[in-house]
């Protein structure tokens, strides 16, 4: 096989990749609009949050250290739930 019938096949293998993948993640452009359907389909919320009161607890974790133990560092506490980061 020659090289330019490697490379014309390979450049159509990726045209049809890349067409198969905008079909495979956006159905919808490829779908036909019936009549009455001008509506867009309410959106769903993209995170539920909810308000708590702080509450001050004592936590049963001991942490065994040899010397003097100072702050050396900013702590950056987060929480990450479903692939959702706060």
């Amino acid at each position: 096989m020659s090289s330019s019938l490697r490379v014309f096949l390979g450049v159509c293998l990726l045209v049809l990749l890349l067409v198969g993948s905008v079909f495979l993640f956006r159905p919808d452009l490829f779908q036909a609009g019936e009549a009455g359907d001008d509506q867009a389909p309410p959106q769903r919320p993209a995170a539920v949050v909810a308000v708590a009161q702080p509450v001050q607890t004592q936590l049963p974790v001991q942490v065994l250290a040899d010397g003097g133990v100072t702050a050396w560092q900013e702590a950056s506490v987060a929480s990450e739930t479903n692939a959702l980061t706060l």
